[in-house]
């Protein structure tokens, strides 16, 4: 059966195949938190929901003679289950462009499509970072159990990086060792492109060679926000019933309604992987 209706559509196979690598590379363009949150999955348009699980017990290995200390095992602590929501953006292609393409052979116009995929990816990466109450979907700003820090003051490059530091501190003290990950708004990010006293360095090099994972930006965080994240499948991870696709809606006064569209949900295992850096 097919769900996407896709069989349906007034477009030939070489139409379609341009339609989805436009989808693919705003995609790739546009989405930030998939960058470096790892994916679960796909596991199927028909999943509705997910486990959560909180993990403890992660923080370090035993080490004995007999192999049975109580703190060798990591335990699920608590498991609920997450809704998996449906992101969507719907667009249209007029009649008349679909004929001149069938008459003259020129391609279509698929900045409907493009714009379609681009608010897609802004709706997914704010799900994550920002949630959503309505679902009871917290988003890595406002989960339960997040370590919460003094941003200061980033004009000073130097305040910026001992933000930064006291972050991965606070990571380390939680038991995350592995490369970190920052996340802020632009205005923050372009304030880290800064000359870091007379290192020779931007600001933003010193905190890529102190975190050892990426320093992204993303329009969906709050301007006076940053993130510093142990962005492993151990601490968090994207539950992903459905990539983004386009799917095929049906005529409408005589034009054709198409939706691009995709399912996931953040699953937070440990919390504490987070540092929220707020001023």
């Amino acid at each position: 059966m097919d769900l996407l209706l896709r069989d349906q559509a007034p477009l030939t196979p070489e139409q379609w195949l341009a339609l989805d690598e436009t989808v693919v590379q705003t995609a790739r363009r546009a989405l930030v938190c998939r960058r470096f949150i790892p994916i679960f999955g796909p596991l199927g348009p028909g999943t509705q929901a997910v486990p959560d699980d909180r993990l403890s017990g992660g923080a370090g290995g035993a080490v004995d003679l007999m192999g049975n200390a109580e703190s060798a095992s990591v335990r699920l602590s608590v498991r609920r289950y997450l809704p998996v929501p449906l992101i969507y953006k719907d667009f249209r292609l007029p009649w008349r462009d679909l004929e001149a393409a069938a008459q003259t052979g020129a391609p279509l116009d698929m900045g409907g499509a493009d714009a379609a995929a681009a608010a897609c990816a802004h709706a997914e990466d704010d799900l994550i970072v920002n949630g959503n109450l309505l679902l009871g979907l917290p988003g890595l700003r406002a989960v339960d159990g997040a370590q919460q820090r003094p941003l200061g003051d980033w004009n000073d490059p130097e305040q910026a990086l001992n933000a930064v530091v006291a972050a991965t501190e606070a990571l380390f003290s939680a038991g995350f060792y592995g490369a970190a990950t920052v996340l802020t708004s632009p205005l923050l990010f372009s304030r880290l492109n800064r000359m870091y006293g007379n290192s020779g360095l931007l600001t933003v090099e010193q905190v890529q060679k102190l975190v050892r994972g990426g320093v992204y930006q993303s329009p969906v965080v709050p301007e006076q926000t940053a993130l510093v994240l142990s962005a492993e499948s151990a601490t968090m991870d994207l539950a992903l019933a459905q990539d983004m696709i386009v799917a095929y809606q049906g005529p409408e006064n005589l034009n054709h309604l198409f939706r691009v569209l995709e399912m996931l949900v953040l699953r937070i295992k440990q919390p504490r992987a987070i540092v929220v850096l707020a001023g």
